[in-house]
Protein backbone atom coordinates (compact mmCIF):
# COMPACT_ATOMS: atom_id res chain seq x y z
CA UNK A 1 0.00 0.00 0.00
CA UNK A 2 1.19 3.75 -0.81
CA UNK A 3 2.32 5.09 2.52
CA UNK A 4 0.95 9.10 0.68
CA UNK A 5 -2.58 8.64 -0.43
CA UNK A 6 -5.76 11.14 -1.76
CA UNK A 7 -7.57 12.33 1.26
CA UNK A 8 -7.84 15.77 -0.75
CA UNK A 9 -8.86 16.96 -3.73
CA UNK A 10 -5.95 17.70 -5.09
CA UNK A 11 -2.46 15.62 -4.82
CA UNK A 12 -2.23 12.39 -3.39
CA UNK A 13 -2.12 13.50 0.48
CA UNK A 14 -3.08 11.01 3.34
CA UNK A 15 -5.34 13.74 5.25
CA UNK A 16 -5.05 13.05 9.04
CA UNK A 17 -4.98 15.63 11.57
CA UNK A 18 -3.17 17.53 14.85
CA UNK A 19 -3.88 16.65 18.17
CA UNK A 20 -2.77 18.04 21.41
CA UNK A 21 -3.04 17.56 25.20
CA UNK A 22 -5.03 19.71 27.39
CA UNK A 23 -7.75 18.14 29.34
CA UNK A 24 -9.53 21.34 30.38
CA UNK A 25 -12.51 23.43 28.66
CA UNK A 26 -10.71 25.34 25.61
CA UNK A 27 -12.21 29.19 25.78
CA UNK A 28 -13.09 29.59 21.93
CA UNK A 29 -10.51 31.25 20.07
CA UNK A 30 -10.99 35.35 18.61
CA UNK A 31 -10.24 35.74 15.04
CA UNK A 32 -8.15 38.76 14.11
CA UNK A 33 -10.22 41.07 11.24
CA UNK A 34 -7.94 41.43 8.43
CA UNK A 35 -8.25 44.18 6.08
CA UNK A 36 -6.12 42.58 3.68
CA UNK A 37 -3.37 42.76 1.54
CA UNK A 38 -3.82 46.73 0.60
CA UNK A 39 -2.57 47.63 3.78
CA UNK A 40 1.23 47.36 3.04
CA UNK A 41 2.46 49.89 0.90
CA UNK A 42 4.80 48.69 -2.15
CA UNK A 43 6.48 50.66 -4.62
CA UNK A 44 4.74 51.60 -7.97
CA UNK A 45 6.68 50.51 -10.45
CA UNK A 46 6.68 47.99 -13.59
CA UNK A 47 6.49 44.97 -12.82
CA UNK A 48 6.27 42.60 -15.80
CA UNK A 49 5.94 39.11 -13.15
CA UNK A 50 3.36 39.74 -11.20
CA UNK A 51 3.45 38.21 -7.85
CA UNK A 52 0.29 37.56 -5.96
CA UNK A 53 -0.11 36.18 -2.45
CA UNK A 54 -2.99 33.06 -1.76
CA UNK A 55 -4.96 34.19 0.79
CA UNK A 56 -4.76 37.57 2.11
CA UNK A 57 -3.19 37.03 5.88
CA UNK A 58 -1.52 34.73 7.84
CA UNK A 59 0.34 34.55 10.98
CA UNK A 60 3.32 32.75 12.72
CA UNK A 61 2.81 29.55 14.53
CA UNK A 62 5.24 27.64 16.73
CA UNK A 63 6.26 24.82 16.32
CA UNK A 64 7.07 21.64 18.90
CA UNK A 65 10.57 22.54 18.92
CA UNK A 66 9.92 26.06 20.16
CA UNK A 67 11.02 28.31 16.41
CA UNK A 68 8.35 30.26 15.13
CA UNK A 69 7.48 29.66 11.52
CA UNK A 70 5.36 31.59 8.47
CA UNK A 71 4.04 29.99 5.51
CA UNK A 72 2.25 30.96 2.52
CA UNK A 73 2.58 30.87 -1.26
CA UNK A 74 2.64 33.17 -3.94
CA UNK A 75 1.54 33.33 -7.75
CA UNK A 76 3.94 34.47 -10.61
CA UNK A 77 2.94 35.33 -13.63
CA UNK A 78 4.57 36.75 -16.67
CA UNK A 79 2.13 39.30 -18.31
CA UNK A 80 4.88 40.58 -20.74
CA UNK A 81 6.11 39.22 -24.31
CA UNK A 82 9.59 39.05 -23.34
CA UNK A 83 10.54 35.54 -21.22
CA UNK A 84 10.89 36.01 -17.70
CA UNK A 85 14.23 34.49 -15.53
CA UNK A 86 14.07 35.15 -11.33
CA UNK A 87 17.54 34.57 -9.96
CA UNK A 88 16.47 35.69 -6.60
CA UNK A 89 13.96 36.21 -4.37
CA UNK A 90 14.04 38.16 -0.90
CA UNK A 91 11.42 38.08 1.51
CA UNK A 92 12.17 42.02 2.89
CA UNK A 93 10.84 43.67 5.88
CA UNK A 94 7.72 45.80 4.19
CA UNK A 95 8.75 48.74 6.45
CA UNK A 96 12.25 49.09 5.73
CA UNK A 97 12.29 46.79 2.32
CA UNK A 98 16.15 46.97 2.95
CA UNK A 99 16.01 44.65 5.74
CA UNK A 100 15.43 41.11 4.21
CA UNK A 101 13.93 38.67 6.06
CA UNK A 102 15.00 35.73 3.63
CA UNK A 103 16.60 34.66 0.62
CA UNK A 104 16.45 32.51 -2.02
CA UNK A 105 18.51 31.92 -4.87
CA UNK A 106 20.02 28.95 -7.00
CA UNK A 107 18.90 25.75 -6.17
CA UNK A 108 17.31 26.62 -3.23
CA UNK A 109 14.81 28.67 -5.39
CA UNK A 110 14.25 26.37 -8.07
CA UNK A 111 13.03 24.29 -5.17
CA UNK A 112 10.57 26.54 -3.88
CA UNK A 113 8.95 26.77 -7.64
CA UNK A 114 6.29 24.53 -8.03
CA UNK A 115 3.41 24.12 -10.98
CA UNK A 116 0.22 25.68 -10.77
CA UNK A 117 -1.49 22.30 -11.32
CA UNK A 118 0.77 20.33 -9.09
CA UNK A 119 4.41 19.28 -8.55
CA UNK A 120 7.82 20.86 -8.58
CA UNK A 121 9.50 23.00 -11.53
CA UNK A 122 13.08 22.26 -13.03
CA UNK A 123 13.79 26.03 -13.53
CA UNK A 124 12.50 29.67 -12.65
CA UNK A 125 11.97 30.55 -15.86
CA UNK A 126 8.72 32.16 -17.43
CA UNK A 127 7.54 32.01 -20.50
CA UNK A 128 5.43 34.92 -21.42
CA UNK A 129 1.83 34.15 -19.70
CA UNK A 130 3.13 31.25 -18.01
CA UNK A 131 2.64 31.27 -14.34
CA UNK A 132 4.40 29.35 -11.14
CA UNK A 133 3.71 28.57 -7.86
CA UNK A 134 6.27 29.68 -4.95
CA UNK A 135 6.12 28.10 -1.51
CA UNK A 136 7.41 30.21 1.18
CA UNK A 137 8.55 28.84 4.51
CA UNK A 138 9.99 31.44 7.09
CA UNK A 139 11.53 30.59 10.42
CA UNK A 140 11.96 32.34 13.47
CA UNK A 141 13.73 32.09 16.38
CA UNK A 142 12.08 34.04 18.33
CA UNK A 143 8.51 35.97 17.75
CA UNK A 144 9.84 39.60 18.25
CA UNK A 145 12.30 38.40 14.87
CA UNK A 146 9.23 38.40 12.65
CA UNK A 147 7.55 41.64 11.28
CA UNK A 148 4.03 42.55 10.81
CA UNK A 149 4.03 42.55 7.32
CA UNK A 150 6.60 41.57 4.19
CA UNK A 151 6.91 42.17 0.51
CA UNK A 152 8.65 40.65 -2.00
CA UNK A 153 11.84 41.61 -3.92
CA UNK A 154 12.23 39.72 -7.41
CA UNK A 155 15.57 40.53 -9.41
CA UNK A 156 16.06 38.83 -12.50
CA UNK A 157 15.11 39.28 -15.95
CA UNK A 158 12.25 40.06 -18.15
CA UNK A 159 10.71 43.12 -19.86
CA UNK A 160 11.88 46.02 -18.05
CA UNK A 161 9.09 48.57 -19.78
CA UNK A 162 6.02 48.03 -21.44
CA UNK A 163 6.97 48.07 -24.92
CA UNK A 164 10.15 45.96 -24.31
CA UNK A 165 10.17 42.20 -26.31
CA UNK A 166 13.39 41.49 -24.79
CA UNK A 167 14.27 40.52 -22.00
CA UNK A 168 16.47 42.89 -19.37
CA UNK A 169 17.41 42.98 -15.81
CA UNK A 170 14.76 43.85 -13.43
CA UNK A 171 14.81 44.44 -9.44
CA UNK A 172 11.79 45.42 -7.82
CA UNK A 173 9.80 45.60 -4.58
CA UNK A 174 5.94 43.96 -4.45
CA UNK A 175 3.16 41.93 -2.91
CA UNK A 176 2.85 43.12 0.77
CA UNK A 177 1.39 40.46 2.80
CA UNK A 178 0.54 40.48 6.37
CA UNK A 179 2.06 38.40 9.11
CA UNK A 180 0.48 39.83 12.19
CA UNK A 181 -2.75 41.14 12.04
CA UNK A 182 -3.81 37.19 13.07
CA UNK A 183 -3.04 35.41 16.09
CA UNK A 184 -2.45 31.72 16.16
CA UNK A 185 -5.30 29.73 17.02
CA UNK A 186 -5.27 27.69 20.38
CA UNK A 187 -7.11 24.31 20.58
CA UNK A 188 -7.71 21.68 22.85
CA UNK A 189 -7.35 17.88 21.72
CA UNK A 190 -9.39 16.50 19.25
CA UNK A 191 -8.12 12.69 20.28
CA UNK A 192 -7.31 11.10 23.02
CA UNK A 193 -4.18 8.95 24.43
CA UNK A 194 -0.94 8.56 23.09
CA UNK A 195 0.97 7.23 20.21
CA UNK A 196 -0.36 10.30 17.77
CA UNK A 197 1.53 10.48 14.62
CA UNK A 198 1.63 13.64 12.91
CA UNK A 199 1.86 12.23 9.38
CA UNK A 200 2.35 15.45 6.35
CA UNK A 201 2.41 17.94 8.96
CA UNK A 202 4.39 21.20 9.68
CA UNK A 203 8.05 21.81 8.79
CA UNK A 204 6.99 19.44 5.06
CA UNK A 205 7.84 22.59 2.51
CA UNK A 206 6.19 20.96 -0.37
CA UNK A 207 4.08 18.10 0.76
CA UNK A 208 0.62 16.95 -0.01
CA UNK A 209 -1.04 19.14 2.15
CA UNK A 210 1.17 22.58 1.46
CA UNK A 211 0.54 21.11 -2.23
CA UNK A 212 -2.89 21.00 -2.35
CA UNK A 213 -3.96 24.20 -3.68
CA UNK A 214 -7.50 24.44 -5.16
CA UNK A 215 -9.06 26.50 -7.71
CA UNK A 216 -12.41 27.01 -6.60
CA UNK A 217 -14.94 29.77 -7.71
CA UNK A 218 -12.31 31.37 -9.83
CA UNK A 219 -9.66 31.43 -6.85
CA UNK A 220 -7.11 29.79 -5.68
CA UNK A 221 -7.45 28.52 -1.97
CA UNK A 222 -5.04 26.90 0.59
CA UNK A 223 -7.19 25.66 3.01
CA UNK A 224 -4.70 22.50 4.00
CA UNK A 225 -1.51 24.57 4.63
CA UNK A 226 -1.50 23.56 8.03
CA UNK A 227 -3.56 20.38 8.43
CA UNK A 228 -1.91 17.12 9.99
CA UNK A 229 -2.82 13.55 9.61
CA UNK A 230 -3.00 11.57 12.52
CA UNK A 231 -2.90 7.84 12.08
CA UNK A 232 -2.03 5.87 15.70
CA UNK A 233 0.84 3.55 16.64
CA UNK A 234 0.84 0.63 19.06
CA UNK A 235 3.09 -0.25 21.70
CA UNK A 236 4.87 -2.54 18.87
CA UNK A 237 5.52 0.65 16.60
CA UNK A 238 2.57 -0.67 14.45
CA UNK A 239 -0.42 0.95 12.35
CA UNK A 240 -2.14 -2.16 11.50
CA UNK A 241 -1.78 -5.31 12.68
CA UNK A 242 -2.83 -8.38 11.28
CA UNK A 243 -5.29 -7.85 7.61
CA UNK A 244 -4.10 -4.52 6.52
CA UNK A 245 -7.29 -4.59 4.21
CA UNK A 246 -9.25 -4.48 6.94
CA UNK A 247 -10.48 -1.02 8.29
CA UNK A 248 -10.38 -2.60 12.05
CA UNK A 249 -6.69 -3.73 11.92
CA UNK A 250 -6.03 0.00 11.87
CA UNK A 251 -4.93 1.46 15.59
CA UNK A 252 -6.74 4.80 14.80
CA UNK A 253 -9.92 3.61 13.50
CA UNK A 254 -13.16 3.74 15.63
CA UNK A 255 -11.04 6.15 17.80
CA UNK A 256 -13.18 8.98 19.22
CA UNK A 257 -13.08 12.19 17.82
CA UNK A 258 -13.12 15.47 19.97
CA UNK A 259 -14.48 18.97 19.61
CA UNK A 260 -11.55 21.32 20.28
CA UNK A 261 -13.17 24.24 21.29
CA UNK A 262 -16.74 25.10 22.33
CA UNK A 263 -18.08 25.82 19.32
CA UNK A 264 -21.75 25.77 16.98
CA UNK A 265 -22.12 22.57 14.31
CA UNK A 266 -22.05 24.42 10.88
CA UNK A 267 -22.03 21.26 8.25
CA UNK A 268 -22.46 17.77 8.54
CA UNK A 269 -21.83 14.90 6.39
CA UNK A 270 -22.25 11.23 7.43
CA UNK A 271 -23.78 8.60 4.75
CA UNK A 272 -20.27 7.27 3.33
CA UNK A 273 -18.93 3.47 4.11
CA UNK A 274 -15.44 2.95 4.98
CA UNK A 275 -13.11 2.80 2.03
CA UNK A 276 -10.98 -0.32 2.32
CA UNK A 277 -7.45 0.70 2.75
CA UNK A 278 -5.05 0.35 -0.04
CA UNK A 279 -7.71 1.31 -2.64
CA UNK A 280 -8.77 5.13 -3.67
CA UNK A 281 -12.56 5.62 -5.06
CA UNK A 282 -13.44 6.16 -8.36
CA UNK A 283 -11.54 9.67 -8.99
CA UNK A 284 -15.00 9.73 -11.25
CA UNK A 285 -17.34 9.52 -8.28
CA UNK A 286 -15.48 12.50 -6.06
CA UNK A 287 -17.38 15.86 -5.84
CA UNK A 288 -16.62 18.58 -3.40
CA UNK A 289 -18.84 17.62 -1.14
CA UNK A 290 -17.47 13.67 -0.69
CA UNK A 291 -13.78 14.15 -1.71
CA UNK A 292 -12.80 13.92 2.32
CA UNK A 293 -15.90 11.45 3.34
CA UNK A 294 -17.88 11.77 6.48
CA UNK A 295 -17.21 15.36 7.82
CA UNK A 296 -17.95 18.13 10.72
CA UNK A 297 -17.62 21.73 10.67
CA UNK A 298 -17.30 23.76 13.71
CA UNK A 299 -17.60 27.26 13.61
CA UNK A 300 -15.37 27.98 16.39
CA UNK A 301 -15.44 32.12 16.69
CA UNK A 302 -16.45 34.48 13.85
CA UNK A 303 -13.85 33.65 10.91
CA UNK A 304 -12.71 30.17 12.48
CA UNK A 305 -13.92 26.73 11.64
CA UNK A 306 -12.48 23.83 12.09
CA UNK A 307 -13.00 21.11 9.84
CA UNK A 308 -12.74 17.39 10.75
CA UNK A 309 -12.35 14.59 7.84
CA UNK A 310 -12.76 11.01 7.26
CA UNK A 311 -14.93 9.69 9.94
CA UNK A 312 -16.69 6.46 10.57
CA UNK A 313 -20.05 6.30 8.91
CA UNK A 314 -23.12 6.51 11.30
CA UNK A 315 -20.84 7.83 13.88
CA UNK A 316 -21.83 10.94 13.51
CA UNK A 317 -24.64 12.39 16.29
CA UNK A 318 -24.11 15.80 15.53
CA UNK A 319 -26.72 17.96 13.42
CA UNK A 320 -26.20 21.62 12.24
CA UNK A 321 -27.06 24.28 14.35
CA UNK A 322 -25.72 22.62 17.59
CA UNK A 323 -23.50 23.57 20.47
CA UNK A 324 -20.47 21.40 21.55
CA UNK A 325 -18.23 21.90 24.02
CA UNK A 326 -14.46 21.35 24.15
CA UNK A 327 -14.00 17.87 24.64
CA UNK A 328 -17.46 16.41 23.45
CA UNK A 329 -17.30 13.50 21.20
CA UNK A 330 -18.25 14.62 17.83
CA UNK A 331 -18.03 10.73 15.62
CA UNK A 332 -15.33 8.19 15.43
CA UNK A 333 -12.50 8.34 13.19
CA UNK A 334 -12.73 6.22 9.71
CA UNK A 335 -11.85 5.73 6.36
CA UNK A 336 -14.37 7.54 4.55
CA UNK A 337 -14.33 9.40 0.92
CA UNK A 338 -10.74 9.75 -0.93
CA UNK A 339 -8.93 8.13 1.43
CA UNK A 340 -5.98 4.48 1.21
CA UNK A 341 -5.76 4.17 5.29
CA UNK A 342 -7.89 4.86 8.38
CA UNK A 343 -6.75 8.66 10.16
CA UNK A 344 -8.21 11.90 11.06
CA UNK A 345 -7.94 15.04 9.09
CA UNK A 346 -8.21 17.81 10.86
CA UNK A 347 -7.84 21.79 9.76
CA UNK A 348 -8.71 25.34 10.35
CA UNK A 349 -10.08 27.60 8.26
CA UNK A 350 -11.26 30.90 7.39
CA UNK A 351 -14.58 29.99 6.11
CA UNK A 352 -17.83 27.04 6.50
CA UNK A 353 -16.20 25.09 3.22
CA UNK A 354 -13.25 22.27 3.48
CA UNK A 355 -11.13 23.35 0.38
CA UNK A 356 -13.00 27.17 -0.84
CA UNK A 357 -11.10 29.08 2.42
CA UNK A 358 -7.74 29.74 3.43
CA UNK A 359 -5.73 27.80 6.06
CA UNK A 360 -5.37 29.22 9.57
CA UNK A 361 -2.46 28.68 11.58
CA UNK A 362 -3.27 26.38 15.04
CA UNK A 363 -1.56 24.89 18.16
CA UNK A 364 -3.11 23.19 20.84
CA UNK A 365 -2.88 24.06 24.59
CA UNK A 366 -0.98 21.05 25.45
CA UNK A 367 0.42 18.03 24.51
CA UNK A 368 3.34 15.57 25.45
CA UNK A 369 5.99 14.33 22.77
CA UNK A 370 6.87 10.79 22.72
CA UNK A 371 9.05 10.58 20.27
CA UNK A 372 9.33 11.09 16.03
CA UNK A 373 10.41 8.60 12.96
CA UNK A 374 13.11 9.63 10.69
CA UNK A 375 12.19 11.33 7.51
CA UNK A 376 14.86 8.94 5.99
CA UNK A 377 13.24 5.74 7.18
CA UNK A 378 9.62 7.45 6.31
CA UNK A 379 10.17 8.45 3.21
CA UNK A 380 12.20 4.92 2.46
CA UNK A 381 9.11 2.64 2.76
CA UNK A 382 6.60 1.99 0.65
CA UNK A 383 3.90 1.17 3.41
CA UNK A 384 2.24 2.29 6.34
CA UNK A 385 1.64 -0.72 8.56
CA UNK A 386 4.76 -0.91 10.43
CA UNK A 387 6.62 -1.62 12.46
CA UNK A 388 8.16 2.34 12.78
CA UNK A 389 11.16 2.58 15.23
CA UNK A 390 10.45 5.74 17.42
CA UNK A 391 13.55 7.94 18.16
CA UNK A 392 12.66 8.91 22.02
CA UNK A 393 15.16 12.20 21.96
CA UNK A 394 13.22 14.93 24.39
CA UNK A 395 10.25 11.83 24.96
CA UNK A 396 8.31 12.74 27.97
CA UNK A 397 8.97 16.67 27.50
CA UNK A 398 5.44 18.42 27.98
CA UNK A 399 4.38 21.46 25.70
CA UNK A 400 2.36 24.23 25.64
CA UNK A 401 0.18 26.20 22.97
CA UNK A 402 2.57 24.68 20.10
CA UNK A 403 1.98 22.30 17.00
CA UNK A 404 3.85 18.71 16.61
CA UNK A 405 6.16 18.45 13.92
CA UNK A 406 5.43 16.41 11.10
CA UNK A 407 6.23 12.69 11.97
CA UNK A 408 6.15 13.61 15.82
CA UNK A 409 4.55 10.67 18.36
CA UNK A 410 2.70 12.87 21.20
CA UNK A 411 0.27 11.92 23.95
CA UNK A 412 -2.72 13.21 24.62
CA UNK A 413 -4.76 13.21 27.99
CA UNK A 414 -7.24 10.49 28.72
CA UNK A 415 -9.75 12.83 29.88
Amino acid sequence: MKRTTLAGLAAPALLLSLVASGCSAVESPVAAVSSGVEDVDVPEVFTPVLVTTVGVETAPVQGRDGSWRVLYELVLTNAKPAPARIDRLDVVDADDTDAVVASFEGEDLVGLFHRLSGGPRATTSLAPDETAMVFVELTFDDLDDAPDAVAHRIVGEGAANPAATDPSAVDYVTAGFPLRERSQVVMGPPLRGDGWLAVNGLDTTAGVHRGAVQSIGGRLYDAQRFAIDWMRLDEDGMLATGDSGQVESWNSYDEPVLAVADAEVVQVLDELPDQAPGTLPDPSDITLETVDGNHVILELAEGVYAFYAHLKEGSITLEEGDSVSAGDEIGRLGNSGNTSAPHLHLHVMTADSALAADSIPYTFDGFTHTGRISDRAWNLTDGLEGPWTVETDGAGEEHTEQVPLGLDVVEFPED
